[in-house]
């Protein structure tokens, strides 16, 4: 079995846990923006070892995603103002990680 068969195969159970949970979790909005949050991040991961270019997209935005997240529970923003920060941490993320990479 070579690396990009394992590769796939992370990635397809990954994406098939992700379906689950958002099945079982389906009422509860906080739990699916975490799982969703760190679905992005596991397959962002496996794509950059990949070697693909939309790997760090995912990852950044799943990095972004969980501490807009983190923001807005802990009241230190309001919702308007998550969602900007959502947005501009997504861009700079994906700016710098692509600028390293």
């Amino acid at each position: 079995m070579n690396k990009s068969n394992v590769y796939e195969t992370i990635k397809y159970i990954i994406i098939i846990v992700f379906l689950l949970l958002v099945v079982i979790f389906r009422e509860n909005m906080k739990a699916l923006i975490c799982i969703g949050g760190g679905t992005s991040i596991l397959v962002g991961i496996i794509f950059m070892f990949q070697k693909k270019t939309n790997g760090l997209l995912l990852f950044s935005v799943g990095i972004s995603i969980l501490c807009s997240f983190i923001l807005y529970i802990f009241k230190i923003l309001h919702l308007a103002d998550t969602i900007i920060f959502l947005l501009t941490s997504t861009v700079i993320l994906t700016f710098i990680s692509y600028l390293i990479a």
